[in-house]
């Protein structure tokens, strides 16, 4: 099994999220703003426009009390997905645990080559280490009787601070859902249903405070926090075009 994942940034493991949605315009805006204290993240490497796909598969209980909870705003929740980003069978697969306590959100994350991945979904044989990331996964999954539902992705353009002060600025559109009752991980085979957006979401991700310069960004930008939940949005748009009565 492949080795525990290193943080990618001091943000990861507990952290504020702040929301927004953002116009066309404001989105010109921000970016320029940004540029002299943030870089890009590491997998925006390789994209010659700094994009890069997203998609996780969610998994949830035969009643969908992963998905009610945050459709009901419940203040102590979680998640249960398994991220990628690209169809290459060499890249890694993430499985991650994200809760939300008291308004704090933790994410413990893990990744496992993609054959073990399919194994670990099919609840198959593999051998998961105690007192991991992916033993964590495991337990609420089983606990919970928790499956496949949901894949969800969009593209990414994220960026990273310059500074000690942990901070990521993620920008997010083109999202889409497609109902997966099994271990598929690809970002194009499935039936694909957008979810209906004229603005990015801005995600805005800091430990404790966040510095004066971004402050200043929400405020000249006049950003009003709001909850964005892709997952919670592409069961809807799931459920409302009949996709979901149908698959469950």
């Amino acid at each position: 099994m492949t080795p525990e994942t290193p943080r990618t940034d001091e943000t990861l493991l507990s952290r504020v999220e702040c929301k927004y949605l953002v116009s066309g315009d404001q989105l010109a805006g921000i970016r320029e703003f940004i540029q002299p204290f943030v870089h890009p993240d590491r997998f925006a490497r390789g994209h010659a426009d700094g994009r890069y796909p997203v998609s996780s598969l969610y998994l949830d209980s035969p009643n969908l009390s992963l998905y009610q909870s945050t459709a009901d705003g419940l203040k102590n929740r979680f998640k249960l997905r398994v991220r990628t980003y690209s169809d290459v069978p060499s890249d890694s697969t993430y499985f991650e645990v994200k809760k939300r306590m008291n308004g704090i959100v933790y994410k413990f994350r893990q990744a496992v080559s993609r054959p073990e991945a399919i194994d670990l979904l099919e609840r198959n044989s593999l051998e998961v280490p105690p007192d991991t990331d992916l033993s964590r996964f495991i337990s609420l999954r089983d606990v919970h009787g928790a499956e496949p539902i949901m894949r969800v992705k969009y593209m990414r353009e994220a960026y990273v601070s310059q500074s000690a002060d942990p901070v990521r600025i993620t920008f997010d559109d083109e999202l889409k859902g497609s109902v997966t009752l099994d271990a598929k991980l690809s970002h194009e085979d499935g039936d694909w249903i957008p979810v209906p957006m004229q603005d990015t979401i801005l995600e805005l991700k800091f430990t404790n405070l966040y510095p004066s310069w971004v402050a200043k960004m929400v405020q000249e930008f006049q950003l009003d926090r709001t909850s964005i939940p892709k997952y919670v949005m592409c069961i809807e748009e799931a459920k409302s075009s009949g996709a979901m009565s149908v698959a469950i």
